[in-house]
């Protein structure tokens, strides 16, 4: 592979600050109590018509493997007796149970030629003074699929 050093323009743009939440969408971990009794109290007396749609995904996991959608009170309902189920026999066990995020599922996603997309990008931070950083170009990775929402 050929790798050349290129130095960037030495150009300052000054950006505002982005906050997290402007382009995480609301995530809660389960295997944190805390979070997940908020995810669980915000989701009370919640009706089918103003529910959201939550996705549940596994940490460790890859290619959707162990991932469900969460789309109204019963799905979290459901959610809840198992991660309780789960907790209770916990102990019988040695090992800990799967952690896993439920995060708001993103209805209208950025599609690249009408597929879904992540980007794997590397960068290194080796030195922050002075500032030295590695970057290799990454790839972008696409579904087989158009996306059908």
């Amino acid at each position: 592979m050929n790798s050349k050093w290129v130095q960037p323009p030495c150009v300052f743009v000054p950006h505002r600050k982005l906050k997290m939440e402007e382009f995480i969408p609301t995530t809660f971990r389960m295997d944190v109590k805390e979070e997940r009794e908020v995810f669980f109290a915000q989701q009370e007396g919640v009706s089918n018509a103003e529910s959201h749609m939550w996705i549940c995904k596994p940490t460790g996991l890859n290619q959707g493997r162990g991932i469900f959608l969460i789309m109204n009170p019963e799905d979290v309902a459901a959610f809840r007796l198992k991660l309780q189920h789960t907790e209770e026999h916990k102990k019988m066990h040695h090992r800990q149970p799967q952690a896993r995020i439920v995060q708001h599922y993103i209805q209208r996603p950025l599609l690249l030629r009408g597929k879904k997309f992540d980007v794997r990008s590397y960068l290194l931070i080796a030195c922050t003074a002075p500032y030295v950083v590695f970057f290799r170009h990454g790839y972008v990775r696409l579904t087989c699929d158009l996306y059908d929402p």
